[in-house]
């Protein structure tokens, strides 16, 4: 509870992440160095850089340290203007991102 209390003072989207890895490991106690670096890329970016690129990880499904690092590292947070879904059409043909 120490990481998500930390990260909700981040952020929504950098809680629900926070949450997300330390489910996705077998032994919680294995996901507290990533929790700790994923918070600590909020002081060297900046927290509302943090906050989306958890939001962006949290839509790649991919919950680790190393994910969010290089969703900064490369810039990918500044590139969306906007991380929201409702402009999507919804369609027959689209199958979504759990379809590949």
């Amino acid at each position: 509870s120490h990481f998500t209390e930390l990260a909700e003072k981040v952020g929504g989207y950098t809680k629900r992440y926070v949450e997300m890895m330390l489910q996705s490991r077998e032994l919680e106690q294995q996901a507290y160095v990533g929790c700790l670096g994923v918070l600590r890329l909020g002081d060297e970016c900046g927290t509302d850089r943090l906050e989306r690129a958890c939001h962006i990880g949290l839509k790649m499904e991919k919950y680790s340290y190393k994910t969010i690092d290089t969703i900064l590292k490369n810039n990918a947070d500044k590139r969306y203007d906007d991380l929201d879904d409702t402009n999507v059409e919804d369609h027959t043909n689209l199958r979504g991102p759990r379809a590949f």
